[in-house]
Parts: structure tokens; sequence; C-alpha cells
């Protein structure tokens, strides 16, 4: 358990420990990662690829853990960041407090359990034989969002409230297979057997959840015009508000005021469980990251975040905000960038202007899509 030099450290105790492990270690390894079943089955989640891709190299013990760097950058440290001792994928995982405080919050928690004194394969391996698809999927895109959240509060000292991770991940597990069964998803084979890729239409949310698409549109030494439209989970509209304001402002301040309208009419009417989707990603990355800033941007934001509080107190779930495509977005586009000439905020809750209708039809794949 001594160096060379007859001194302990955390590093000499770590490669006494392996020593005597690991031959144990590889046998144990080499059970699942030569049987070709479990790989066949991991490939085949119908989970995102990256996620897929996460669990093969920490099958293959290639995460980049302290211990694991340290084997490739001799000047690296082995200790984990947050307690002290060697850093494994095991450690990392699962075995850390610092982990552990967040699995705690996990409503199934024999999954992770079961994992205890195993390797990660034979952890994963003993999921894959015990549990149902859908339990599979919630775990996995959990381990995801863990070892992200632990790799961005590692490496970038970006925090996060640990009871939001878990919730975070399985609306993002939601959104995905939402987008996955929806026939507007699907690929389809043309007359020539070739695959096209899918259509891309607005997709109505899960039952029981409304959806808000916004957008805005900066007018030339006018002004800027902005857009929004509450939709439930059969597609129908509940709520299209179009607002023209005074004087300029950069386009991403414009997308917050859209957000800002459509949540405060959203909660005025008591519209909850809810989804944002706003076609400007750098507006969905500066929500996702959460941090305090007191420009222009960040005071419509703050205000965001307010709205977004008050509305997870009508459901008790949070506001999930994404990006959405500019075709995906298409009615809130078309809103914000159709020259009407509203010169205040209008909003229709029933009998909304005919074209209106024919614009929520044809983003439904109804109709034509109308021109701006």
């Amino acid at each position: 358990m001594y160096n060379e030099n007859g001194a302990y450290s955390v590093k000499s105790a770590y490669k006494f420990i392996r020593g005597n492990q690991h031959d144990t270690l590889v046998r144990l390894h080499n059970r699942n990662s030569e049987d070709p079943e479990f790989w066949k089955f991991l490939w085949n989640i119908q989970i995102q690829p990256k996620v897929r891709i996460f669990l093969w190299k920490m099958c293959k013990n290639i995460l980049p853990v302290g211990v694991n760097v340290e084997e490739w950058i001799e000047s690296s440290a082995p200790e984990c960041p947050f307690c002290n001792l060697p850093e494994t994928q095991t450690h990392a995982l699962r075995e850390c407090e610092w982990i552990r405080r967040r699995w705690k919050n996990y409503g199934e928690k024999e999954l992770y359990e079961i994992g205890e004194g195993k390797s990660c394969i034979d952890w994963l391996a003993q999921i894959f034989r015990s549990a149902s698809m859908e339990r599979i999927q919630r775990f996995c895109a959990i381990l995801w969002f863990l070892w992200k959240e632990r790799c961005n509060h590692k490496y970038n000292n970006l925090k996060k409230d640990e009871e939001e991770i878990i919730p975070k991940a399985l609306g993002w597990l939601s959104s995905f297979l939402e987008a996955q069964a929806s026939p507007s998803s699907s690929s389809f084979a043309d007359s020539t057997g070739n695959v096209n890729a899918r259509t891309d239409r607005w997709l109505p949310p899960p039952e029981g959840v409304f959806k808000m698409n916004c957008d805005a549109g900066v007018i030339q030494q006018q002004g800027v015009r902005l857009g929004a439209v509450l939709r439930n989970w059969r597609g129908e509209f509940v709520g299209v508000m179009v607002k023209r304001e005074k004087g300029l402002c950069r386009p991403i301040v414009a997308e917050a005021k859209a957000m800002v309208m459509g949540l405060r009419e959203a909660n005025h009417r008591s519209l909850s469980p809810l989804i944002v989707e706003s076609d400007c990603q750098d507006l969905v990355n500066f929500l996702d990251k959460g941090e305090p800033d007191f420009t222009e941007l960040g005071i419509w934001c703050k205000e965001i975040e307010e709205l977004a509080l008050e509305n997870e107190r009508l459901s008790g779930h949070k506001v999930r905000w994404r990006f959405s495509s500019r075709k995906t977005n298409s009615l809130a586009h078309w809103l914000a960038h159709s020259g009407l000439g509203w010169n205040h905020q209008m909003v229709w809750v029933d009998n909304p202007p005919s074209n209106l209708l024919c614009m929520v039809e044809a983003d439904l794949g109804l109709g034509p899509l109308g021109q701006n």
C-alpha cells in the first residue's frame, strides 16, 4: 500500500487495491463484454445515440475519470475532486457521496442499489436482465444526465439544484420518445424504396400537457413583433398572442420578450404543465445555464424564470423549454413576421381570424402552409 519510497498516498493505495483485484475484475468484465447478446441489446435501446455511446464507453472503462486519465497523462491526479478518493468509473457514477445524494432523488432505487460491488458493465448487464425496457430507458437517461452534470460541476464549476437533474432527464427522454412515436417523426420509404427523413411538423405534447411556441421579428427602424401560440395535447389552440412594440432591441432580447408574453398568458389562464419552444437556440442555452446576468437579456430571462416558477406552482410540474426548428415553430414564426398591422397586444382564446385557423391546420399537416 506504500510506494517505492515508503510513502502512503491515495495513488499508492489505489494501485495496491487495483493490483490485488485485477484478475477478478478482468474475469467479471469479460463475462459480459464477450456476450454478443449484451452488446446487441445495448445498441438497440430506444434512446438518444449519444447515450448509447456513453454506455458503450462506460462498459469499456474508457470514460475520462481520474484513474483513467492518469494512465493516459502521467502527471494527472487520480483523486475525485469532491472527496479525494480514487476516481474510478464506479466511484464517479455510483459510490461518491456527490453522486449518492443525487441518486436519492431517483424513484426506483433498486436499479441503483443492485450495482453494489459490481463493475459498471456487470451493473448494466444486471439491469438489462431484470428490468423492463421502459425502466431501462429511464435509468440510462438519468445516468447520462448525472454524468453530464458531474462533468459540468467538475470542469466548468456549473452547479444546478440536485433535485432538478432527474426530472429534467425524464422530461428529455419523454420528448425524445414522443417524437419517435409520432407518425410524422417516422422515416418512410418512397416508391423507389429510398428512406426519406421525417417530415418536420409541429408535434403535440403528451396528454394533459400544454405547449407554447414563441418567436419574434425585428422590423428595421420600426420596432419588434412578438408572436406566441398555446395549444393542448390534441393540437387545438387555446390562445394566440401577437404584439408590436416600438423601439429596437437585439433579436435575442425580442425572443425573450415573446416568451414572457406567452408565459404571462399561460399563467393567467392556468395552463400547466407547460412545454415552451423557441427557435432561438441562444436563448434556450442562456436559460439552461441559469447564471445571474444583469444585462437587458438577463433581466428578461429573470422574468421568464419567475413566470416559470409561478406556472410550476399551478401543477407541481416544472416548465420545460427547448429549442424548436424553424419548421416546427412555423406558426409562431408566421405570427411574428406576417406583417399584420396590430400596434398593441392582441389575444384570441376563441374565434380567431380565419387566416390564423388555416395556419393552425397547416401546422398540423392538415392544409397548405400559409405564406408570409
